[in-house]
């Protein structure tokens, strides 16, 4: 019987899993962010694939990344505009206005920010009850109870029945 070579034995094992592993992983299911890698291989100007991987940054709380695919979007809106040529994905704006409020709700930086914008909304219509309710939620966010709880109680004032705001008030000590 011939003596087997433990070091190509181990070596010719080695690449065998190697080989099955990636075998198998061809039939595995891919992700949506794995799909929309592959779209964008295909065509980089696919603004539904763009917008799928900015949600899987923005979800995987990775912000940098998502900026880059909204400014992307954003970009290519801009380009589609110019050309007058209509997106043929329904809403787009919606979306995209969506996500960059996410992004902004996630960046504490951008969230200090939409702090300011909301104040100055609320400052120009006292009785938006829906502002001072978001004021509430940002300064709650920022670790800021204090004027969390006053814009509550603001909200609370013009609408007392205001259950989004009673649910925020569980929250607020």
């Amino acid at each position: 019987m011939a003596k087997i070579n433990k070091p190509r034995l181990f070596v010719f094992l080695f690449l065998l899993i190697i080989a099955f592993t990636s075998l198998y992983s061809l039939f595995l299911p891919k992700t949506r962010a794995e799909l929309a890698k592959q779209q964008l291989i295909n065509n980089p100007n696919d603004i539904p694939a763009h917008l799928v991987l900015a949600e899987e940054f923005l979800n995987n709380n990775q912000l940098e990344e998502t900026q880059k695919e909204l400014v992307v979007v954003d970009n290519l809106n801009k380009q589609l505009a110019q050309t007058e040529q209509k997106s043929n994905v329904l809403g787009i704006s919606s979306v995209v206005n969506g996500l960059w409020t996410k992004w902004q709700e996630a960046n504490k930086t951008e969230l200090e920010k939409l702090v300011l914008k909301w104040r100055g909304i609320v400052a120009d219509n006292l009785n938006y009850r829906d502002g001072y309710l978001r004021l509430a939620i940002y300064y709650f966010r920022l670790g800021d109870d204090q004027k969390a709880k006053e814009n509550l109680n603001i909200a609370l004032k013009l609408d007392p029945n205001f259950e989004p705001a009673k649910n925020l008030q569980k929250f607020i000590p």
